[in-house]
């Protein structure tokens, strides 16, 4: 029988043991335990309403007193869904109604551009010279624009080197 109480104690000792390492973990789980907040990071991003311009400028060549035509390009570059309008101005030589270019020496060449067919102008932007601006909008890649230009026949001119500069605004 003392072997049998021996087994009995052995027994209880090892589930003792068991409890005690039981409830060690339990406790040390629950000692470990960390605690935990949130907070919001907020993310954000600006895309500015912004345009771009390049040309290309406007060669004639050499003028016999034949019309000579010709073109140029402005391209436009804005972000998607911007509405712009793209204008020229009278150049640095004009009388109010004709564009000029100039040999320095007070000697003129009239010429024209157009788009589509109509003078292309500045009216509404920044009004110095008949006709309306191109309108378009933004598709965030460029877009171009032909610049038909043409000088006039019949001028008589003085042998020189004759240029002007017109300003391209895009309005946005």
């Amino acid at each position: 029988m003392d072997l049998d109480k021996n087994k009995e104690l052995s027994m209880k000792f090892r589930l003792l043991n068991l409890s005690l390492l039981f409830a060690g973990m339990t406790l040390t789980g629950v000692a470990t335990t960390h605690a935990s907040t949130t907070a919001s990071l907020d993310v954000m991003a600006t895309v500015p309403g912004i345009c771009s311009v390049e040309v290309s400028g406007i060669e004639f060549g050499n003028y016999e007193g034949i019309r000579v035509n010709t073109t140029g390009e402005v391209s436009v570059k804005c972000n998607n869904g911007i509405p712009y309008a793209v204008a020229l101005d009278a150049g640095l030589n004009t009388d109010g109604a004709n564009r000029f270019m100039s040999d320095g020496m007070g000697n003129n060449l009239a010429y024209r551009l157009t788009y589509a067919g109509a003078d292309w102008g500045d009216v509404g932007i920044t009004d110095t010279f008949i006709g309306d601006p191109v309108a378009g909008v933004g598709v965030g890649s460029g877009t171009s624009y032909q610049v038909d230009a043409m000088l006039f026949q019949d001028q008589t001119a003085n042998p020189g080197v004759y240029t002007d500069t017109v300003t391209v605004t895009v309005q946005f």
